[in-house]
């Protein structure tokens, strides 16, 4: 069969499943193919075509993955690529695909990025999604810990001999995963030169005078110490992937901790909310300084300690954040708020996307705002969180914000010399049925207290 008939017949197949959607890219596919006559008809039943595309996304996204796995054990990875690329750049359908979709589309893009032909040799028969998940992240990871300076290109180089992964692969990989690819790829060509593997040297030397950043790097800092640095850290978290927890841990650990104090670590599993976690973390540590922070928050600012104490010097601030709003809207979705009283700074990554979202920079130290969100949030005072009333996983950040405010401290944005949070966030992550819940039982509970101020 020629590539119009090969395409259309997958189509005709997939459609008989009820896979509509990726059918339909197969359709698409084999336009590019068509002669004229076949051309027309092929369109004109196009036209017709989308009202079968009018279902639940969350079920189609299981059926997309099912497929694409299928096809990559069938190594039949250019129907998977095809029908990605389509999904996420000719049909704009990117805004509902889901993280796991992502992560093959990526995952497949670096595997085939040497070969136009899709020559995916490399790839085992009896390739799962988890296999798939786990080396897309590994290999994110090492590159972000070269990037974000706490890691050299030893740990890298030895996963790129292990995968069997080619510079092309790993240069696609750095273009979509890094901030700053000029500082991973000076890193590199510096590792192969010393290595005196001169192929590899030419090729990331190339690559390095080339490459451009879209942000700004990590400046020098001079570390000050803190004039009132008597107090310990801890660092509470709520852990339910483990992967994701030892690369949140793995920045913990580089962080540069002042003289005289002690950063503790402390995971709490099985919790069955957001607040009894974090009411468990707290009892199990003395440290004046809490930071509270998600599972896929990556504290990239190594001096993140002595800026926060900085903030912490005014005794009247009982908690600091990253991202926040200054008036509540109505709606009691803090995000939804107007852009005038929005502060955020912090990197997000998102698979699909990456991005520096910094809205009203400032210079002084903070920011004074109604809430936070809990992406990070640091305290230097002890207020329990309100299990009572938020037994889930919303709506537990606010809230503290609003119990710190009640008893009388403020509640910050800091200013942040350099990002100190970077979110591994997934993508298209719905808030489901509770969210609207906790939203009514915090504006019964605080809604007169936010609205008088």
């Amino acid at each position: 069969m020629n590539n119009f008939e090969n395409y259309l017949v997958i189509g005709n197949n997939l459609e008989n499943q009820g896979k509509y959607l990726v059918a339909y890219t197969m359709y698409l596919e084999a336009l590019r193919y068509a002669d004229s006559d076949s051309s027309n008809t092929l369109e004109s039943y196009l036209k017709s075509y989308h009202q079968k595309i009018t279902f639940n996304f969350s079920l189609l996204n299981c059926e997309l993955k099912e497929q694409f796995i299928t096809w990559i054990q069938q190594s039949n990875t250019k129907y998977c690529i095809v029908c990605l690329s389509h999904l996420f750049d000719n049909l704009d359908f990117a805004e509902w695909i889901n993280n796991d979709n992502c992560i093959i589309y990526h995952w497949l893009s670096m595997k085939m990025s040497d070969d136009e032909n899709g020559n995916t040799s490399c790839i085992s028969g009896d390739i799962t999604f988890d296999l798939i998940k786990n080396e897309y992240y590994e290999l994110k990871f090492l590159i972000r810990r070269i990037e974000m300076q706490v890691s050299d290109a030893g740990d890298l180089s030895v996963f790129i001999k292990k995968h069997n992964l080619t510079n092309r692969g790993i240069d696609y990989m750095i273009r979509t995963t890094c901030f700053f690819p000029s500082v991973v790829y000076r890193e590199l060509l510096n590792f192969f030169k010393n290595k005196k593997c001169d192929s590899d040297y030419r090729y990331f030397k190339m690559m390095s005078e080339s490459a451009k950043d879209d942000f700004s790097s990590m400046p020098a800092v001079n570390i000050m110490e803190a004039n009132h640095a008597t107090g310990d850290f801890a660092v509470i978290t709520a852990v339910s992937d483990e992967n994701m927890y030892s690369e949140c841990v793995y920045y913990i650990n580089h962080l540069n901790v002042p003289n005289n104090c002690h950063l503790t670590i402390i995971p709490v599993r099985n919790a069955s909310s957001m607040t009894e976690a974090y009411n468990i973390g707290c009892s199990q540590t003395n440290a004046k300084y809490k930071i509270y922070i998600h599972q896929d928050t990556m504290l990239v600012n190594h001096n993140l300690l002595f800026e926060l104490l900085h903030v912490f010097e005014s005794p009247e601030i009982g908690m600091a954040g990253v991202a926040g709003i200054k008036t509540m809207p109505e709606s009691c979705i803090w995000w939804e708020g107007k852009d005038v009283d929005n502060y955020r700074n912090l990197y997000q990554d998102t698979v699909i996307k990456k991005g520096h979202t910094i809205i009203n920079p400032f210079s002084e130290p903070y920011q004074k705002v109604c809430v936070l969100d809990g992406v990070f949030l640091a305290t230097q005072y002890d207020i329990q969180w309100r299990e009572d009333l938020f037994d889930g996983w919303h709506y537990y950040d606010m809230s503290q914000c609003m119990e710190f405010q009640k008893n009388r401290y403020s509640v910050v944005v800091a200013n942040q010399s350099f990002p100190w949070c970077l979110h591994e966030q997934k993508c298209n992550k719905s808030l489901g049925d509770d969210f609207t819940r906790y939203q009514d039982v915090f504006r019964k509970e605080y809604g007169d207290f936010f609205y008088l101020k």
